[in-house]
């Protein structure tokens, strides 16, 4: 109940009757009982998520969504900071609202992305995709999967590559080169490239070692739509 309230709380209930069914033609849909758990915890989700699972009139709709997954705002401020100054909330809701349906990459659909630029507050409505195969990034990706994730990553890059579209519905995209983006970038590798080294003396090629050593002076000026967050699980 605790739980449900906190999502009623913050108007997901009246987002999701208003906006997300009627928005996506769910018109005769009405929602009778919401069944609520948190999914997501401790896997470094900057949010609260949570599988909403829906029981409606029997004269709605039969192609509203028997469950559908939400995701909000974390609830503590250090990190609600970070994800300002990153833009994570506006990024995400603009990548869903603009670019996923461009992209290569499977999406889940999209019912309801709203966010508010003074408050950072949003709301993401999405497809649940429970069932699906998650891997893992403790137990570590198997070769042929990340084989697999590789190829998709270069499809979505060159489906946005040097696009006109960052002048256009996608220009709220920030550069790379811009605040605070380089400096946490730089702090990142500088910290992680050392271990990485220690640890896989023998795992990386020469090629990739020079790479490594001038990661900032090769790094090439394109535009492109980055999908920068690439671990296992996600």
């Amino acid at each position: 109940d605790g739980i449900r309230d906190s999502v009623a709380s913050r108007g997901l209930g009246d987002v999701y009757k208003r906006q997300v069914l009627q928005g996506s033609g769910f018109d005769g849909a009405e929602i009778t009982d919401m069944q609520v758990e948190v999914i997501g915890e401790g896997v470094g989700i900057m949010g609260l998520l949570y599988r909403v699972k829906l029981s409606y009139s029997e004269t709605s709709s039969k192609e509203a969504p028997d469950s559908v997954v939400i995701k909000v705002p974390s609830p503590h401020e250090q990190t609600r900071h970070i994800a300002r100054a990153f833009m994570f909330y506006g990024k995400e809701i603009g990548f869903y609202r603009d670019a996923a349906k461009d992209t290569p990459l499977g999406t889940p659909e999209c019912y309801a992305a709203l966010h508010d630029p003074e408050s950072d507050d949003f709301v993401l409505v999405l497809e649940d995709l429970d069932g699906t195969e998650v891997i893992s990034q403790l137990d570590g990706c198997p070769i042929d999967k990340a084989e697999i994730a590789i190829e998709a990553l270069a499809r979505h890059h060159a489906a946005f590559w040097e696009s006109e579209r960052f002048d256009g519905d996608l220009s709220w995209l920030p550069y790379g080169w811009d605040v605070p983006f380089p400096q946490a970038i730089a702090q990142g590798f500088s910290e992680a490239w050392p271990s990485c080294m220690e640890m896989f003396p023998n795992g990386v090629s020469d090629r990739i070692k020079k790479v490594g050593e001038k990661f900032f002076i090769l790094a090439p000026l394109v535009n492109c739509l980055l999908y920068t967050s690439a671990a296992a699980d996600e």
